[in-house]
């Protein structure tokens, strides 16, 4: 919740941004001393301003002994007050990074590219993370400049630039003997996997559509059990409960887990992901695209990641 040093007026000439935030204070805590803690005023001074409030808008809260609760209207409130907050909260870091670039990255980009991205980059990244969708609608708000989505998933009327593919690996425990004689540089093919159960990512997520069409092509089987993020789904395939795709990208962090092994597929199922905006990328989008293409190239070529996976194999 966004706090202010001083009252802003937002609706007509009585309605606060303050008090939009004492009224969410309260609807968090249901409880008006606790919502005052919370706002870091006297428990009066909150009631003030909430009945002033009440005043312009009409009755916001059902106060009890115990409890404060949110009438119908004072919900409704709250929910249009969201995008106040929000807008608010934009503004700020306006002022605060006038110069920074708000980039968006799909769930299975941006834990393994965006700190690279913000390491690599001289100007300052405002990072975003969410699915396809959610960042769809940020570019057609105005709240990210750019987003790193795949290709596929962008409607129509907007710019895309290319950063390059992302090849697809098994992912598979170390410990399973069937893959035991596959050795290093070798591939297998989805239909290799047909009688492990294939684990997937959570409704939502672009690659899970990318999975689905890949095994349901090779007539692999699909498992029951899902996965919000990669991460759980790479523990969940070490702990025998199937196995999985899982891009490329990801395969650095996700190494980290020597009881996981990753093989090559053939043929080599591929994402293509790509830099979108609303408006053909300008100088700086351009060399972030420049940038984004470069790491991608890197983490495909394997470059800082071979040597770890080495000796992970040689402990074995």
């Amino acid at each position: 919740m966004v706090m202010v040093a001083t009252p802003m007026v937002l609706i007509g000439s009585d309605i606060t941004l303050r008090q939009l935030q004492y009224l969410s204070a309260v609807a968090t805590e249901q409880n008006l001393s606790a919502a005052a803690r919370r706002c870091h005023v006297s428990q009066p001074a909150l009631a003030e301003q909430l009945e002033k409030l009440e005043k312009r808008v009409g009755k916001l809260l059902v106060r009890g002994r115990r409890q404060t609760t949110l009438t119908p209207l004072g919900a409704q409130v709250l929910e249009k007050s969201a995008v106040i907050f929000a807008a608010v909260s934009d503004i700020e870091r306006l002022a605060r990074y006038p110069n920074a670039l708000r980039i968006g990255m799909i769930d299975t980009v941006a834990p393994y590219l965006m700190a690279d991205l913000m390491s690599a980059r001289p100007e300052r990244i405002l990072p975003v993370q969410a699915q396809t969708h959610t960042l769809i609608e940020a570019l057609t708000s105005g709240k990210v400049d750019a987003a790193v989505l795949a290709e596929g998933t962008v409607p129509p009327g907007f710019a895309t630039v290319d950063l390059g593919t992302d090849p697809l690996y098994a992912a598979v425990s170390a410990q399973d003997t069937k893959f035991a004689k596959v050795h290093r540089g070798d591939s297998i093919s989805v239909k290799d996997l047909e009688d492990h159960e294939m684990l997937l990512l959570a409704d939502g997520h672009c690659l899970r559509t990318q999975v689905i069409d890949v095994c349901r092509s090779a007539r692999t089987t699909l498992g029951p059990l899902e996965a919000a993020t990669l991460e759980l789904l790479a523990e969940m395939v070490v702990r025998g409960l199937g196995v999985t795709l899982v891009p490329a990208l990801a395969r650095p962090v996700l190494a980290r887990n020597e009881d996981l092994r990753f093989i090559p597929l053939d043929p080599t199922p591929t994402r293509k992901l790509q830099l979108v905006s609303v408006h053909p990328a300008d100088t700086k989008l351009r060399a972030v695209a420049s940038t984004l293409e470069g790491l991608l190239q890197r983490t495909n070529s394997g470059e800082d990641f071979s040597k770890k996976e080495r000796r992970s194999r040689d402990k074995r």
